[in-house]
């Protein structure tokens, strides 16, 4: 989609942070069977609305000045564990439990959002594989330029399900290391699932934060399986999303060798060996909530003027592969110089089916 008129965020709030992340890794994770997983708190959550009432109870209400005029929020799986646990308990006899099963619909997480931001307008909940968070904030972007107004926008994904996990690893797709980093991207096919929550609002009112691009593109061709990336689908996205190259790229990379490779085969062929990295090893993969988690790292990536970088043991960016110049020559995390600041970043998203997405960030302090 090009945007008529500049487009801001007005908030954006997530887990996991990375201030909660980058001190220590290696924390947080456990094991679901044989697969390594990334749950938000010390156990994992028993529903997706948990995790939003988590998220929605840090935002103060002085971060909207008046309530959205719509929520759009973005989940591939919504609520399958809790769907799941309501199925295993009336198998067993325990008809308690269907009273809840009204709630385990799809739209119910955004009426929970609407409910909880006194909005009355839409709430919708879209669904489109790993791309769902970045649909949400398209969605909410052509709504934000009709009428003028603040508009709601989110993922989440609570996917830590042995059924879930197990088919993944049924694909040859999910990791099976026993220690950390779980996912050597670019390298191996070693997804590893996790918990994500994202909120935030965008409006027509100028913030540091300019959302210059938003654009979804799915195209499908006959050389790959439904549940492959479609090599054919990002070169289009890339270009519609920037005639200029952007500064650096997060990647979706989330841990499959070919999809990878893929990915950034299509930056390097349109815009260039740019600087590239994924957050998924940090992170783990939080399939429809993962992109909008991507934005989130990225905006606090430009906010603190730092890029993240390769370490003896962490891979987030291909070997042998361009970076940005930084102040120090060691750590995960390093500062960039002063007069070479980052301000425009692309964030990339791509989903079974071949469906991809991608936002372009640029920051602009006021």
């Amino acid at each position: 989609m090009r945007l008529d008129r500049p487009l801001y965020l007005h908030g954006l709030w997530g887990y996991p942070t990375p201030e909660a992340v980058l001190p220590e890794p290696a924390r947080g994770w456990t094991f679901v069977g044989d697969f390594p997983v990334r749950p938000i708190g010390s156990e994992v959550a028993p529903s997706a609305q948990s995790l939003l009432d988590k998220l929605l109870g840090a935002i103060p209400p002085s971060a909207y000045s008046t309530p959205p005029g719509a929520v759009y929020l973005g989940s591939a799986r919504g609520e399958m564990a809790a769907l799941l646990s309501i199925y295993n308990s009336w198998q067993g006899g325990q008809k308690e439990g269907l009273r809840a099963l009204p709630e385990t619909t799809a739209g119910a997480l955004s009426s929970r959002v609407a409910e909880r931001l006194h909005s009355c307008g839409p709430a919708i909940t879209v669904s489109q594989t790993c791309i769902s968070g970045l649909v949400a904030l398209y969605q909410a972007s052509l709504h934000a330029h009709a009428p003028g107004e603040l508009i709601g926008f989110g993922a989440v994904e609570a996917p830590l399900h042995p059924l879930l996990i197990e088919s993944f690893g049924y694909l040859r797709l999910a990791s099976r290391r026993k220690q950390f980093p779980y996912t050597l991207p670019f390298q191996e096919n070693s997804v590893a699932l996790s918990e994500g929550v994202v909120l935030g609002f965008v409006s027509l009112h100028p913030s540091p934060w300019q959302i210059e691009r938003v654009v979804v593109h799915t195209r499908q061709s006959g050389r790959t399986t439904f549940t492959g990336l479609a090599e054919e689908a990002f070169p289009p996205l890339l270009k519609e999303l920037t005639e200029t190259p952007p500064q650096a790229v997060i990647l979706h990379a989330p841990g499959t060798r070919k999809g990878d490779m893929t990915e950034l085969a299509a930056v390097e062929a349109v815009w260039g060996r740019l600087p590239v990295l994924t957050i998924k090893p940090l992170i783990g993969h939080s399939i429809g909530a993962s992109g909008l988690l991507s934005l989130l790292w990225g905006q606090w990536l430009l906010t603190h003027q730092c890029w993240l970088y390769n370490t003896e043991s962490l891979r987030l960016s291909p070997p042998d592969w361009p970076t940005l110049p930084c102040e120090t020559a060691e750590g995960l995390v390093r500062r960039l110089p002063p007069e070479k600041p980052l301000r425009r970043l692309a964030i990339l998203g791509a989903g079974f089916g071949g469906g991809v997405a991608g936002v372009i960030l640029r920051y602009a302090p006021l």
